[in-house]
């Protein structure tokens, strides 16, 4: 067993759990599973009917020229009557409950390579 790289994929299960954009409103026909950019961005804007309407949108590789200052902060804000949410790690799209059920997924993963060494 490669000790090394299961260390590896370990790290990456762990460090790619979500921050900022949760919710059941990420249907899987309209998600950023499938982001081919740097980051995923998500708008959620509140119309006159009460209803609320969703924009998906995947930034371009491009953008990883400009120095971190120069991009929008990871998170979300409200602006006006529309929250808009920027995430640069590669889990886009994660409810609450699977969040709590990777980190404890994590927390076992890493007891697991602790008693395997």
């Amino acid at each position: 067993m490669n000790v090394s790289g299961t260390r590896s994929s370990a790290h990456t299960l762990c460090v790619g759990v979500a921050r900022c954009l949760e919710g059941s409103d990420c249907v899987l026909d309209a998600s950023c599973g499938e982001c081919s950019g740097v980051a995923c961005t998500r708008i959620l804007s509140n119309n006159m009917d009460d209803n609320k309407d969703i924009a998906l949108t995947c930034l371009p590789y491009d953008t990883r020229g400009y120095r971190t200052p120069q991009l929008e902060e990871d998170g979300c804000r409200q602006v006006g009557d529309r929250q808009i949410c920027i995430c640069y790690s590669h889990d886009y799209c994660n409810s609450t409950y699977h969040r709590q059920l990777m980190g404890l997924s994590c927390v076992l993963l890493l007891i697991n390579l602790l008693n395997v060494l």
